[in-house]
């Protein structure tokens, strides 16, 4: 099961990655939000490596993102189970407030995250107090079962807290914490098991037609071929093409439905 870390790897100023190993880590505390005095139910979005003053929730799923996002894209499938999602906040100020922490999961064909598609937004059950003194911090994980998911694109977190018992002071702040020591602090996303996509399959009849060496297209290709199996290794082709002396390697690859590549 892949355990992504939240790191301050920035890829542009509104993401920074998350990944499965971390050797460079340093605590960071740059992604902060000055609360002050906002009442129950007002929401913060963070933006990684800036000072948010102004209540906000997530917005509209299509924008771009402010978060995390993973160094490339994931093609797999993530089987249903538990996915676990552990933060750490600490109090700037010694004002003491209470919040809870929520976390937006989307899969997204642009890097920026622009036209994402919303996998849910999952709120943590428990309610953080931020202790009455700067630099005190609390930690909260939090699980959800999810059915499996198909993904083959860049995968985004997005956090925010939204206020449960107000500041007492206008200064009050936080910072949410990231890129520590997983083996102390574990700011991170655990997924259940993960199976990428990259299987290779054999074509195992071709029409008689398919004498030629000349490429065919895709779709050609895929209109033609009268029966496929997933396997490691070529083995041995159709008599047809023994006589052209192929190489005894011919292999496709498979892309969802497609079969990418095909030359003969």
């Amino acid at each position: 099961m892949p355990k992504y870390l939240l790191t301050d790897d920035a890829q542009s100023t509104a993401l920074w990655h998350m990944k499965e190993t971390n050797p460079a880590y340093s605590e960071n505390l740059t992604t902060k939000a000055r609360v002050a005095r906002s009442p129950a139910c007002t929401y913060f979005y963070f933006h990684p490596g800036a000072l948010v003053t102004t209540a906000e929730d997530f917005p509209f799923i299509a924008a771009p993102k402010y978060g995390w996002r993973t160094p490339g894209y994931v093609d797999g499938l993530f089987e249903a189970g538990a996915w676990t999602f552990r933060v750490r906040l600490e109090n700037d100020t010694r004002y003491p407030f209470t919040v809870r922490a929520a976390v937006r999961l989307s899969q997204s064909s642009n890097a920026d995250g622009a036209l994402g598609v919303r996998i849910g937004v999952y709120e943590s059950p428990n309610t953080l107090s931020l202790p009455a003194s700067a630099g005190g911090s609390v930690s909260d994980a939090w699980s959800v079962n999810l059915a499996s998911l198909r993904f083959k694109y860049w995968l985004f977190a997005e956090y925010r807290i939204h206020i449960v018992t107000a500041a007492t002071n206008t200064t009050a702040r936080c910072s949410f914490a990231c890129d520590e020591d997983p083996a102390v602090a574990d700011e991170s996303i655990t997924t259940p098991a993960f199976t990428p996509f990259s299987e290779k399959i054999l074509v195992q009849s071709f029409p008689k037609p398919y004498s030629r060496l000349t490429p065919i297209t895709q779709q050609e290709l895929k209109n033609k071929v009268s029966g496929a199996a997933i396997l490691k290794n070529v083995n041995e082709f159709p008599p047809t093409l023994n006589k052209l002396r192929w190489t005894p390697s011919f292999v496709f690859f498979l892309e969802g439905n497609d079969l990418r590549d095909c030359w003969y």
